[in-house]
């Protein structure tokens, strides 16, 4: 940007001598006003030059960014286009190889043709089959009808290898060397219809269940020591015990004889919650001598049957069943009574039972049917034999009938139909 000055004449003498109003100084401060706005009109020209500039390169600049964008959007438009076009240009060429090469195999086919005779010619019409050839369903049918049975039948012989429980009279007469007195029945809530099973055998005195604990009385009644007092027991708990002796003493109670059962099960009070257990003192309170006798005797209305509750729960049970009391009790009631019935607790972990047992004229061990392995059972009876217990026999509690029947075993006749007409249920 061009400059222009003017030459301001140097002042000669000082403000000091000459004074303000002085011409020279007028004329000095005239010249640099002069010079001041045409400095200012210089810049300002300038300046006025230069946004003139800017604007125009501004315009320049937004019209090449224009063209730019048109440009841009033109080569997407056509990159766009070409893309179908490149599509049906790859489909052409592939269609024209295709084509070719039909040809050329129409070709070698119309020359090979020309050239070769056929071998082949028709021997038969190519029907379809009356019948499938393969899979032949017949054998095929017959060979896994025959591995069913096979395999079934090993099925069941491996399991009644792994087996160990009772399943027959013959079952515990050779395996725990004693004599099966009764097979019980097992009774169903159906044919119970809301009685107790104890209650069952003495309203259905005919029924099947009637006549096994007939057999089971019969066989106690023919020992040779014709024993009174017998202690019912089991190996494990839930084998029904508790509900043979309760029935037992019942039937037998009918049947004119002067029978009294006895809770011996003094740690589990369960047992004297029975329908015909009055809340009186129990053989707990006796053998405390917090009670007589003839205060813990309950009496069975319906059959005539004595009763005697174990009483409140006692820890010491072991103390009180090895005490003199006890022992003079059961003397008393061999005296008043034909048969005194023992309810004891199971005998494999409860020693309560051994105590009993050996009090005892005569034990009857209980065994449920396919329910106790043989193992548990063998190892109760040691026990029992430890503690000197005479055991007599065994019964085989809640045995199903319709599956024991069809099980082929000798004492399944017992339930075989063709006693129905002896039966009354």
């Amino acid at each position: 940007m061009p400059l222009f000055y003017r030459t301001i004449p140097r002042r000669v003498k000082s403000d000091r001598l000459l004074g303000p109003n002085h011409p020279d100084v007028r004329g000095t401060r005239t010249q640099l006003a002069e010079a001041d706005s045409a400095v200012a009109a210089e810049i300002n020209r300038v300046v006025a030059a230069t946004a003139a500039d800017v604007r125009a390169g501004r315009d320049r600049v937004a019209t090449l960014q224009q063209n730019l964008a048109d440009e841009q959007s033109t080569v997407q438009k056509d990159s766009q286009s070409q893309v179908p076009l490149n599509a049906m240009l790859r489909d052409m060429d592939a269609s024209r190889s295709l084509l070719q090469a039909v040809l050329e195999r129409l070709q070698q086919t119309a020359q090979q043709s020309a050239i070769e005779a056929p071998d082949a010619h028709e021997i038969s019409l190519a029907l379809p089959p009356d019948h499938p050839i393969f899979p032949r369903t017949g054998p095929i049918m017959g060979a896994a009808v025959a591995f069913g049975v096979v395999f079934g039948l090993l099925m069941v012989y491996l399991s009644e290898i792994a087996d160990t429980s009772f399943r027959s009279g013959e079952d515990i007469r050779s395996a725990l060397n004693l004599p099966c007195l009764a097979l019980i029945p097992r009774v169903t809530r159906r044919t119970l219809q809301g009685m107790s099973v104890e209650e069952y055998a003495a309203r259905k005195p005919l029924s099947a269940f009637a006549e096994q604990l007939r057999a089971l009385r019969a066989g106690l009644s023919l020992w040779p020591d014709r024993p009174r007092i017998v202690a019912v027991t089991a190996a494990h708990p839930k084998e029904g015990k508790t509900t043979v002796t309760r029935a037992l003493g019942r039937l037998a109670a009918m049947n004119g004889e002067r029978v009294i059962v006895v809770d011996c099960d003094i740690r589990h009070q369960s047992n004297s919650g029975s329908a015909w257990t009055d809340p009186k003192p129990g053989l707990v309170e006796y053998l405390r001598e917090r009670a007589a006798l003839t205060d813990i005797i309950q009496k069975d209305t319906a059959s005539g049957m004595d009763s005697i509750a174990c009483g409140a729960s006692e820890a010491n049970a072991l103390g009180l069943l090895m005490s003199v009391t006890m022992a003079q009790m059961l003397q008393t009631l061999r005296e008043d009574y034909d048969l005194v019935l023992l309810d004891t607790p199971p005998a494999e972990a409860i020693t309560d039972a051994r105590i009993v047992a050996g009090l005892a004229d005569a034990t009857l061990f209980c065994v449920r049917w396919r329910g106790t392995s043989r193992h548990v059972a063998l190892h109760a009876l040691e026990l029992l034999e430890e503690a000197h217990a005479n055991i007599v026999g065994a019964a085989l509690t809640q045995v199903d009938v319709n599956v024991h029947v069809r099980s082929g075993y000798a004492d399944s006749e017992v339930y075989h139909p063709r006693y129905g007409a002896y039966f009354r249920e």
